[in-house]
């Protein structure tokens, strides 16, 4: 699916009901990348308005704590986290890995990937 309509459409609505169907289905773990780490907030209130009960996890720190227990949960980051521009950026593989490699079966948005990021990750 690619929702690719301007600003203030819901995009961020449209993931987080894709986010709560998966929980639906017994699927526990998502991922949801975006620009900015401001715009988690943005996440978790979309997430709430969906009646979605998945906590949101920073990136960032993903492997400092253990993961929630039972709990459905959203691991919530940027592009930028994703080059591993220094030891403190996570790369591409090691959330690959946390999350099971070719067994994963949650969601993965990639919110605003319209602004050609692809090229600054994968060149």
């Amino acid at each position: 699916m690619i929702a690719g309509d301007g600003t203030g459409v819901g995009k961020g609505r449209q993931i987080a009901f894709a986010i709560k169907e998966n929980v639906l289905r017994g699927r526990r773990v998502s991922v949801w990348i975006s620009t900015s780490q401001d715009l988690k907030c943005e996440a978790e209130c979309d997430l709430r308005a969906v009646r979605c009960d998945a906590e949101v996890v920073n990136l960032p720190t993903l492997f400092q704590m253990p993961p929630p227990s039972t709990r459905p949960y959203v691991i919530f980051g940027t592009y930028n986290n994703l080059v591993p521009r220094t030891k403190l950026k996570l790369q591409l593989h090691q959330i690959v890995n946390y999350l099971g490699g070719e067994k994963f079966e949650g969601l993965v948005s990639l919110s605003f990937c319209q602004k050609n990021l692809f090229p600054t990750i994968f060149s």
